[in-house]
């Protein structure tokens, strides 16, 4: 199981909250419920996977069931990230091909170019990870729980006097992902599939790769959730949500060498994450 995540916010919306499947009985349409979410399967309101869940029962009058690979169920053959999709009798077909399918197939794991993908025996993997959540593929380095620090800061007069001091508590952290094979593959390994095999990604994933990550990250400040040691799934299992702060430094560099034991250089990379927490509203 994966033994860490970092997970971020995303809208549905009315201009791409529609899913056209077929589970038996011909063409229906998955509404979603507009609103923000995370892939956190924590089962609280903002949850995606109870989100999608629902509409696809409600459009289908059958029982659906969602999963993430590495969070809630394992599969040593596919890399963590993966949506396993499972329907309580008979099969399904995902129409996200279809002109009325608004949603991005990308956000449930397939490609902009995936057609109907068909479950068999009831059951449905993704051809690859969801969108907005990443997944080192091994084990981290250092999992320990992120801890906050207080800062303290003063304003000093123009002659250099200290003119006042403020104390101000920050949740804030950050978090290195020292292993450099436990990282995500960089957007390169599209064109060497033994550097994407490496961390067990197929080397077209249209979500896994660092480029993807970070832009989905800093766009617009977009709130994210960090989870370590994933043994159980509350509204507690994280600290956050938070937002990468940009002046931090964050550093990366996707076509360094591996500078770890592994065999030979790997377009992979360390993923330095400082953060501050979102206070709750």
């Amino acid at each position: 199981m994966a033994s860490a995540r970092v997970i971020s916010e995303f809208t549905i919306d009315s201009t791409n909250k529609a899913i056209v499947l077929d589970a038996g009985s011909g063409d229906v349409t998955a509404t979603l419920d507009e609103g923000s979410y995370y892939w956190s399967l924590d089962d609280e309101d903002d949850d995606f996977a109870v989100a999608l869940k629902d509409a696809l029962d409600d459009a289908t009058s059958k029982t659906f069931t969602v999963n993430i690979v590495g969070v809630d169920v394992s599969n040593p053959t596919l890399s963590d990230g993966r949506i396993k999709l499972s329907i309580n009798t008979g099969d399904f077909t995902l129409k996200l091909d279809d002109a009325a399918t608004t949603l991005d197939p990308r956000v449930i794991g397939w490609s902009e170019d995936s057609s109907n993908p068909t479950s068999a025996s009831s059951l449905l993997y993704s051809d690859y990870n969801h969108r907005f959540g990443y997944y080192p593929q091994v084990q981290v380095y250092d999992a320990d729980v992120p801890r906050a620090t207080v800062t303290a800061s003063q304003e000093t007069t123009t002659g250099g006097y200290i003119d006042s001091v403020f104390w101000v508590s920050l949740d804030s952290a950050r978090w290195r992902f020292e292993y450099v094979a436990a990282a995500l593959a960089s957007a390169a390994c599209g064109t060497s599939s033994t550097r994407a095999d490496r961390v067990n990604l197929e080397p077209e994933d249209p979500n896994a790769a660092f480029d993807i990550f970070f832009g989905d990250i800093i766009e617009g400040g977009r709130p994210w959730r960090f989870y370590i040691e994933q043994d159980s799934y509350t509204a507690d299992d994280y600290d956050g949500p938070y937002n990468l702060v940009l002046s931090g430094g964050t550093q990366h560099d996707t076509l360094a060498n591996a500078n770890r034991p592994m065999p030979g250089g790997a377009d992979l990379f360390n993923i330095d994450l400082p953060g501050l927490a979102v206070p709750d509203s």
